[in-house]
């Protein structure tokens, strides 16, 4: 048998076979068209399949094998035109021609985003089926007639003034894209293309001239959840934001998940101690599986670095609150605002529990023994304790959902070993100030107890010791508003002995609660079915007592 050629011969000769066979240069096209060009040609070519496809989806919309004919074309189109340039980058008139048929694309324009968004705002229109999805595990949406995507836009100077509050991750919308074309055209002119980017929290049908009945959207929910939590943007506050507070205290604020709507109710998540929103994942892939809550409730989040010391935190969600308010109900005439919920995590409970309490002195006492005004302390500082000591309950919030939350605090506080590792913590240099100044001129004025903790007991770990008098000061305190909780007891079916791992059942426990659910998981308990549903259920009972008041 004879020998083969060694692979260095091979190859040359594969490349001069490929060469021969192709019938092409390996220079430039035949066609004189340029490789900057050839992805437009592609997707003017995807647009003549999906022409071709649009007539029997108007005609029979639920038929699978015309809407996945149609839909693969739509992808194609977004594909090759995204390997063209950018959405942002997209002009509203763009002419695309294929084998001499022109077709001449059209960015709708919208000007209210709870409908259809504008393409050219994003980054990237990545489609929903090229996410996978590791954290929620139950995929909402639904078949129908587009592409369903997640549009994003990191955030910017711009975007941040054009659209407050949105989150660090930038835009991360879920979202429908359909291209429209005529029942006729002049066949003189372009085939005129309508781009239709239909909001998908907000709309799940399309409704088009001549149409007789609205089509349904294909959509998918779950990826923009998926993209928007798990996200080193916001994962990385986590740990970070324990041990160097100071460095993300510009970014402790209320952040929206979707276009502000006067007839939603808020629902905020306060996340807990070196956490960040990414763990409110399933829950709130939850209410978006579900129709009515979906429909009624808008989706906040306050971030802020875990670091600070509790009433700090606590007066940055209230300051945040108040700024989104005016922002978009200046006149305060706007019902579902009044209807806010919250719910909180573990420190993030207490978080919660200090926006619906009236303090009076009880908490500034138990930090000083004098008023604000004996203190040898800058104006500022002096006010920013105000602040966070003495306040007024928010009367917009009408219900509160408690998990894991150490009302009473937690012994994990006081381990020797914990102790040692809150050192690590860097306090923000005007706190660290601060305390200089307490040592050097108003050490008399502080609760004696608190010289028992290092730097005064201000690092929010030390706030969690059940001796911090930061406690008992808040359990004198009554809530004016309605509240539930959820404990763990990991399954031992021990309480009220037992606890989370975290929070003994004595500590997260509420007499006054109109429910409380115990749950077989610890601490980390946010992802389990069982707390989940005990979310949504407390959501579906706000809304049942908010209708019965208007009957």
């Amino acid at each position: 048998m004879p020998s083969l050629p060694a692979p260095r011969v091979l190859a040359p000769l594969a490349f001069v076979f490929l060469i021969v066979t192709s019938g092409c240069s390996t220079s430039r096209p035949t066609d004189g068209t340029s490789k900057a060009d050839r992805p437009l040609d592609r997707a003017a070519m995807a647009l003549n399949e999906a022409r071709a496809a649009w007539p029997e989806v108007l005609s029979h919309p639920e038929d699978p094998v015309a809407l996945q004919r149609y839909n693969d074309a739509v992808a194609n189109v977004l594909k090759h035109w995204q390997q063209h340039g950018t959405p942002e980058t997209w002009k509203e008139h763009t002419l695309m021609q294929w084998q001499g048929r022109a077709f001449d694309v059209h960015l709708k324009p919208s000007k209210n985003y709870e409908t259809e968004f504008p393409v050219n705002v994003y980054e990237e229109l990545r489609p929903a089926s090229r996410v996978k999805l590791r954290r929620c595990k139950q995929p909402v949406g639904g078949s129908g007639i587009g592409l369903p995507i997640v549009a994003l836009r990191e955030r910017d100077a711009q975007l941040q003034k054009k659209l407050p509050f949105v989150p660090p991750v930038g835009l991360v919308n879920p979202a429908t894209i359909v291209l429209e074309f005529p029942r006729s055209w002049d066949a003189d002119k372009p085939i005129p293309v309508e781009v239709h980017m239909v909001n998908t929290r907000m709309r799940r049908e399309l409704t088009l001239p001549g149409t007789k009945r609205p089509l349904a959207l294909a959509w998918d929910l779950s990826a923009a959840v998926e993209l928007g939590f798990d996200n080193h943007t916001l994962t990385h506050y986590a740990i970070r934001g324990l041990l160097n507070p100071g460095a993300f205290i510009k970014d402790a604020q209320v952040y929206r998940l979707n276009a502000y709507r006067p007839d939603q109710i808020p629902v905020i998540f306060v996340h807990g101690l070196k956490s960040d929103p990414h763990v409110w994942h399933h829950a709130i892939n939850a209410i978006y599986s579900d129709p009515v809550l979906r429909e009624r409730y808008q989706i906040w989040y306050f971030l802020y670095p875990t670091g600070l010391p509790i009433p700090a935190s606590a007066a940055y969600l209230r300051a945040s609150l108040t700024k989104v308010r005016e922002h978009f109900d200046p006149e305060g005439d706007d019902e579902a605002m009044k209807h806010s919920v919250l719910v909180g995590h573990s420190m993030g409970g207490l978080l919660s529990r200090m926006q619906v309490i009236d303090s009076g002195d009880t908490l500034w006492d138990a930090f000083f023994r004098v008023p604000a005004d004996r203190l040898l302390l800058s104006s500022n500082t002096k006010r920013d304790l105000t602040r966070a000591l003495q306040f007024d309950a928010d009367p917009n919030i009408e219900r509160v959902l408690y998990i894991s939350t150490p009302h009473r605090g937690s012994r994990i506080a006081d381990w020797a070993v914990v102790r040692w590792a809150i050192r690590l913590i860097h306090l923000p240099q005007d706190l660290a100030v601060t305390l200089v100044n307490l040592s050097a001129t108003s050490l008399s004025a502080l609760n004696p107890v608190l010289l028992k903790f290092d730097a005064f007991g201000t690092r929010s770990v030390e706030n969690l010791s059940p001796e911090h008098p930061f406690f008992a000061a808040l359990n004198e305190i009554p809530m004016t508003t309605t509240f539930h909780s959820v404990v763990g007891d990991r399954g031992r079916n021990d309480s009220p002995l037992g606890g989370d791992g975290v929070v003994p059942y004595w500590s997260a426990h509420l007499d006054d609660a109109r429910s409380e659910k115990i749950v077989p998981y610890g601490h980390s308990c946010l992802h389990t079915p069982e707390v989940v549903d005990e979310i949504r259920r407390v959501l579906h009972l706000h809304l049942n007592q908010i209708d019965g008041k208007k009957s």
